[in-house]
């Protein structure tokens, strides 16, 4: 059974009693995530906005980010996971993960990145759309369509901040 936590409007990190502004409140819950090694995170939303934060994870938290289309593309071939793994390297922030969803390519995309979560925080940049615990991609019939369920996983959603200093995400906690 899946169950989702409803969305937090506000994530607000305490400690010792006192809130945590941005880029503090994004460290403190990116190192708790890094420490439990076992929560993939996945960042949906329009393209703008979902650009934006990932700007502001690789701006102000300092994640190396990779672009899969970009490094893939040298290959002679349909990647593998091995291929995939190399790809991303040391990265944080995954974008580009559209180019894995061609069934050409033999990877089933969310197990993977579920497996890489279990060695290290990964951040990926999902490329569709996220709603009723279910990851989807593309119209149905098209030979790209996605449409599989997302388990153990932490949804961050893009907001527009009013002040630098808050969190500009909405978090949305997503269980097995």
């Amino acid at each position: 059974m899946i169950t989702s936590t409803a969305v937090v409007p506000y994530p607000q990190v305490l400690v010792m009693n006192v809130p945590l502004a941005w880029p503090a409140a994004g460290r403190v819950l990116f190192d708790t995530l890094e420490a439990s090694r076992d929560r993939l995170v996945l960042v949906f939303g329009d393209q703008a906005a979902t650009d934006a934060l990932v700007d502001r994870l690789v701006t102000d938290l300092g994640f190396a980010m990779v672009r899969l289309g970009g490094a893939l593309a040298p290959l002679p071939g349909p990647p593998t996971r091995a291929d995939i793994a190399v790809a991303i390297g040391s990265a944080t922030v995954v974008a580009d993960l559209d180019c894995l969803l061609w069934p050409d390519f033999e990877v089933p995309l969310l197990p993977f990145l579920a497996d890489l979560s279990r060695q290290r925080l990964v951040i990926a940049v999902w490329p569709g759309d996220i709603t009723n615990g279910r990851a989807r991609y593309s119209a149905p019939g098209r030979p790209d369509h996605y449409n599989q369920p997302v388990t153990s996983a932490l949804l961050l959603r893009p907001r527009t901040p009013r002040y630098p200093d808050e969190v500009p995400y909405d978090i949305e906690r997503i269980t097995q």
